[in-house]
């Protein structure tokens, strides 16, 4: 315990044996000594009373002796909070006498309160006021105490208590205070400094931990936390060791911590190189760290302070500058290439083992020595290096290029290009020279012979040369390294290169590396075997272009037996791209014919069929005496045989409109879960039939079911698709419906018929692929509706796909946009007659204009119960003058074909001078178009060949019901 600490103690005690005392003298004694009050047994007379007397003045003394003694300020207040008396303490502490306080209250002097924060006590929370008020003590109440006279703080700790009579009621309040200004400013600036080290080693760029004496973690920066992977909370008062995890680099084997170093030897030290700081979530860091003691003022070891830093990437850095140094020591020891290091501040200079090898001597044999160069240097080469040696230390120049001869081991010169460059510390002056030498003598004297074999040539140059140029292909010559002695312009014109930058060269840098192999092969073979080669191989000239070339290369040697490879280069791309366009058109000739061919003979097959169907039973039909039955019979053959034939009719027109473009689309309104009953009770007589069951699924209510697409187009999808399932399948079931997914519906139509083989499966959708099958499992058709499907569900933005497994069955699906319609309307269905209305109109005049006789009867005889009389037209001209002379004709049915006039024609002419009549148009046409055309020409309605009577009955219909 430190002396300010006993004193206080002291204090303390004194003060609580003063209260002590206080008290006894009070319960013994009150004011006045009136004797009623004195206890009986206590005071028997006066003697007794001036004994008392005398031990009260004696107890009084001592009373104010102490409180003059006390190491504290001391000031006792009265019940109502006014000074009764003060010690000396209390006057130098506040800086008032004792007579400027007695008889004043609390807040009559000039002085303030604080709160530790500095901010003002209240006056009804000051020490004295809260005793008056609670009669209970205070103890240990840290308050400033502004000084009136100083304008400066005195920080004092309060105590203070209330001293009772007998009733509980106050008679005094004694107040104390100790001065811990001192103590107060001690703490600030510690506070301060704590501070100020703080934020210097938050500021700081190295990890930092500091510890006790026993090895335990007192504090730690943010740098140290990130490093190491411990937040300081968590770290606080563990040791080092544990969260500080170092290892060497190569052995992996854990290093000594510093800190135990520290505290056994109690100097600083520092890890050695190659130190790995392992975090605690795995990481490592290369790190460069010291440790060392904290020291308190005895000089004697309180903890340990460690700094480190993160020398990762410098670490990285100098192991690959090492690497790097000692890869191109290696590569320059193993090339033929000399290098020099000349140090401009010492004169020092280092010549490589290639730099001395290439003129003859050891690494050994020539010593590192400036004078050396210049020895064995000629001396124009010795001046001119210095010429350019000083212009690149002056910056005139950045690198110096230039060639000399020097003076080999055995006498004769070597031909040396030097390369050098100077470099310069941060002042901006040259400190180092570094460069390499070649030895180009061979090159040189390759580079003679060149110049000698060019001047003999030179002599009958312009003879060769314009011999050469005029041939068309590129021609050549090689020496025997393959490089290039001669070239015309036509080889010129192929590589894209001028001559002056062929000559001499082996032209290997501008192709692939494998042609460049394929290249040096041949050329050897025919220089070594003269055997002359012809190939044909890929060349990739200047500009990435790829050429197909058939060069020819033959041996020539002349009569000092030197050989020379001559070649002749014949670009023949565009014959091969000319093969091989006819090959490939070849066989899509051939595949066109193909299947052409096999079309043909399937539409022969098909239309034949039925054919011999029709003429057949139509023949049958003389026969005289036939029942009704048998009639009825044949007469069912000839309609079936004749809409089979009518279906690959309109199959080949779909098809064709498809191909050309005229197929378009008729968007309406139309209602799916109607089309999908419709079909359902189209087709199920015919599915009961072949002893199967015909499913349908509509999932969509009624009022989410009107879309808005080409409806005959989607009536024609689903018709076929059903159809297909029925004529595939004979046992089991068909089941077709759709779903809602998302903004499209998928459809779908399931069967258990036959299946579709795997290989198959992306065939079927081909058109006239059933013509190209030649298996047993073919049926009757062309092999276009499938294509035809495909080709509506895509023209309706859809798509179409088809999961099977041959022998179990298939299943179609093909999705349509969901383009939904709110407002629900009475939508037709699909070729829907209204069949209960009566045919009550029995009296037209009509005009059929028909230039074909078998369609005229057939016309007749439907229309003969709907007329009273029929007028008949071949030509256009005459239809027109039918009209004139009967005005009040009803119906006119309008061939569209017809000799003299056509039928749009024939229509505008009468519509001139009959506005009212009902033309309705007929064609045996049926392209994409020929509606509007008829409308157009001003027909009320149309109808495609050939024509069904409930068809035509419909249409009159129409247009008389409301007549009647």
């Amino acid at each position: 315990m430190d002396n300010k600490a006993k004193s206080k103690s002291k204090l303390n005690f004194e003060l609580q044996e003063l209260q002590q005392k206080y008290d006894s003298l009070l319960l013994s004694v009150e004011t006045g000594f009136e004797q009623s009050k004195l206890p009986k047994d206590v005071l028997k007379d006066v003697a007794e009373k001036k004994i008392v007397c005398n031990a009260y003045r004696k107890s009084e003394a001592r009373y104010l002796g102490l409180l003059q003694n006390l190491e504290a300020g001391v000031v006792v207040h009265a019940p109502d909070t006014s000074v009764l008396m003060t010690n000396s303490l209390a006057e130098k502490i506040l800086g008032l006498t004792s007579d400027q306080m007695k008889g004043k209250v609390a807040i009559d002097p000039l002085w303030k309160l604080l709160k530790e924060d500095t901010t003002i006590l209240p006056f009804e929370e000051y020490p004295v006021n809260r005793i008056a008020k609670t009669k209970k003590s205070i103890k240990n109440q840290i308050l400033g105490i502004h000084h009136p006279i100083k304008n400066s703080m005195v920080w004092a700790t309060i105590n203070g208590f209330p001293v009772l009579d007998t009733k509980g009621e106050i008679i005094e309040i004694v107040i104390s205070f100790i001065d811990i200004t001192e103590r107060k400013l001690a703490e600030k600036s510690l506070a301060k400094s704590e501070e100020n080290l703080r934020i210097t080693l938050h500021s700081i760029g190295d990890g930092v931990i500091s510890t006790d004496i026993a090895g335990r973690v007192t504090h730690m920066n943010p740098i140290a936390e990130k490093l190491i992977g411990w937040s300081f909370d968590d770290a606080k008062g563990k040791p080092l060791t544990k969260i500080f995890n170092i290892i060497n680099a190569e052995s992996r084997k854990r290093v000594e911590n510093p800190v135990e170093k520290v505290m056994e030897n109690g100097e600083i030290v520092g890890l050695a190189n190659h130190t790995v700081l392992v975090s605690k979530n795995g990481s490592e860091y290369q790190i460069a760290d010291s440790a060392a003691p904290i020291k308190n003022k005895n000089g004697l070891i309180s903890g340990v302070v460690l700094v480190f830093s993160d020398i990762t990437e410098k670490y990285a850095t100098e192991k690959q500058l090492k690497e790097s140094e000692e890869r191109f020591n290696l590569a320059m020891n193993a090339s033929n290439d000399g290098l020099f290091d000349w140090n401009l501040i010492t004169n020092e200079i280092y010549y490589s083992p290639g730099w001395k090898k290439m003129l003859g001597y050891e690494d050994h044999e020539i010593p590192n020595d400036f004078s050396i160069w210049e020895k064995i240097t000629d001396p124009e080469g010795v001046k001119k290096s210095w010429d350019m040696q000083q212009q690149l230390i002056s910056k005139q120049l950045d690198r110096f290029v230039m060639e000399f001869k020097m003076k080999h081991k055995n006498g004769h010169w070597v031909d040396i290009l030097s390369r050098g460059e100077a470099i310069f510390n941060e002042s901006g002056d040259a400190i180092r020279m570094v460069g390499t030498h070649v030895d180009i003598t061979k090159q040189r004297k390759v580079e003679k012979e060149l110049k000698k074999a060019k001047e003999k040539a030179e002599e009958s140059k312009e003879y060769l040369d314009n011999i050469i140029n005029k041939v068309g292909d590129p021609l050549f010559v090689k020496d025997e390294e393959s490089r290039l002695l001669l070239v015309n312009e036509a080889f010129c014109k192929l590589f894209g290169l001028a001559k002056s930058k062929i000559i001499g060269k082996t032209l290997a840098e501008d192709v692939s590396p494998e042609e460049r192999e394929s290249f040096f092969k041949i050329d050897k073979q025919v220089l070594t075997d003269g055997i002359e080669n012809i190939n044909e191989e890929s060349l990739t000239v200047r500009g990435g272009e790829t050429r197909t070339i058939s060069t020819r290369k033959t041996r020539f040697s002349d009569i000092n037996g030197k050989k020379y490879l001559v070649g002749v280069i014949r670009d023949i791309t565009s014959i091969k791209k000319a093969q091989l366009e006819l090959i490939l058109a070849k066989q899509k000739a051939e595949e066109s014919d193909r299947l052409k061919s096999s079309f043909l003979a399937n539409m022969s097959h098909e239309i034949r069929t039925p054919m011999n169907g029709i003429l057949g039973f139509s023949e049958l039909l003389k026969i005289p005496n036939l029942s009704g039955e048998q009639q009825q019979k044949y007469i069912e053959v000839i309609e079936k045989s004749g809409n089979r034939m009518l279906n690959i009719i309109n199959d080949i027109v779909d098809i064709s409109k498809i191909e050309a473009g005229l197929m378009k689309m008729d968007m309406k309104e139309s209602d799916i879960n109607r089309q999908i009953e419709y079909l359902y009770t189209f087709f199920k007589p015919e599915v009961e039939t072949k002893g199967m069951q015909l499913f349908m699924n509509n999932t969509l209510p009624k009022n989410e079911a009107i879309v808005e697409t080409d409806r005959e187009k989607l009536f024609a999808i689903l018709t076929n698709l059903v159809k297909n399932a029925i004529k595939y399948s004979n046992k089991g079931s068909i089941e077709f419906g759709y779903e809602k997914k998302g903004d499209y519906l998928e459809f779908y139509v399931k069967d258990t018929g036959i299946g579709i083989p795997i290989d198959r499966q992306e065939a079927i959708f081909e058109r006239f692929i059933q013509a190209d099958i030649g298996d047993k499992m073919a049926r009757q058709g062309a092999g276009l509706g499938l294509s035809i499907t495909k080709a509506y569900v895509e023209m309706l933005g859809g798509n179409i796909w088809l999961e099977s497994e041959e022998g179990v069955g298939s299943t179609f699906y093909f999705t349509l946009p969901y383009n939904r319609k709110a407002k629900e309307k009475n939508i037709p269905k699909p070729n829907e007659i209204n069949h209960n209305t009566k045919n009550d109109f029995k009296n037209l005049k009509i005009l059929i204009v028909e230039d074909d006789e078998a369609s005229e009867i057939l016309l007749s005889i439907y229309i003969r119960e709907f007329s009273n009389e029929i007028i008949n037209a071949r030509t256009g001209v005459e239809a027109i003058e039918m009209c004139k002379k009967n005005p009040d004709v009803d119906l006119v049915l309008m061939d569209i074909q017809l000799p003299e006039m056509n039928g749009y024609e024939t229509t505008r002419k009468i519509r001139e001078f009959n506005k009212n009549v009902i033309i309705i148009a007929q064609t045996a046409y049926g392209l994409s178009g020929d509606r509007e055309k008829s409308i157009s020409a001003g027909c009320n309605d149309y109808m495609t060949k050939p024509i069904k009577k409930d068809k035509l009955e419909s249409f009159i219909e129409k247009y008389f019901t409301q007549n009647l």
